[in-house]
């Protein structure tokens, strides 16, 4: 195994799967569940709507979209609430200067720490997204599984994707916290807008984007998350830059 293996290994098996899932994974897959529900129900009060405008396929193109935002929200957030410890924590168990003393490189244990949050992310992601496709396939049977099978994968990798880009951004933040309480006070206010997501759009543009064609509304699914990769890519790089035992070592 790689010296990055091993660190994402150590990492999962800490905070997620000791043997079994743990608390805190079971508690994010719970927020996925919640959101799906809350989707759910906040989608069906534009189904009839939809469907009288823009038939019933449209409305299933719709329902899927808003519970597929949901999953990749789910997704996007799930690790906030453990990658602070990933840095910070380390420094205040002062065990980051023994992590430091070892022959792992400093992007081995970068990529370990952060690629163990980006895989807990999309977990969470896709077990939201398919509690979101049951509850699709319950409204409109057959009718929902291209926009299933089209718009759920593309949601689990919008909501890996926005997992990257706040992974990198909290380890940015923990570089120099002295404590997780600290790094999770900065992080708060930091992401708090990015909650309001996807009330947003279902309250805005659930109903619009059921009426978009199918083509559109693919090349949507697919287009935005890799434009936003180009936002994540800009972040790694700079988190890559300041990930140095200089930097982590500094008072």
């Amino acid at each position: 195994m790689s010296g990055a293996g091993t660190m994402l290994w150590k990492e999962w098996r800490e905070q997620y799967w000791r043997g079994r899932p743990t608390g805190m994974f079971w508690a994010g897959v719970g927020t996925g569940l919640f959101f799906e529900a809350l989707g759910a129900l906040l989608g069906t009060f534009s189904l009839g709507e939809a469907a009288a405008d823009f038939g019933v396929t449209a409305a299933a193109w719709g329902l899927v979209a808003s519970l597929g935002t949901f999953a990749a929200m789910a997704g996007a957030l799930a690790p906030l609430s453990t990658v602070v410890d990933a840095v910070a924590g380390e420094r205040e168990r002062h065990t980051l200067e023994t992590l430091l003393a070892g022959p792992l490189r400093d992007r081995e244990i970068l990529w370990g720490k952060a690629g163990a949050q980006v895989l807990y992310a999309a977990a969470v992601a896709g077990i939201a997204a398919s509690a979101g496709g049951i509850v699709a396939f319950a409204f409109f049977g057959g009718q929902a599984l291209l926009p299933v099978a089209v718009l759920m994968p593309a949601a689990v990798l919008a909501g890996a994707l926005a997992a990257a880009f706040f992974v990198a951004l909290a380890i940015l933040v923990s570089l120099r916290a002295p404590t997780v309480k600290s790094g999770q006070q900065r992080l708060g206010f930091a992401f708090m807008p990015f909650m309001f997501i996807p009330l947003l759009f279902v309250f805005v543009g659930g109903a619009a984007l059921g009426g978009l064609p199918p083509p559109l509304l693919l090349g949507l699914a697919v287009g935005v998350p890799f434009l936003f990769l180009v936002v994540v890519a800009l972040v790694v790089t700079l988190l890559i830059v300041r990930f140095r035992r200089r930097v982590l070592m500094a008072p």
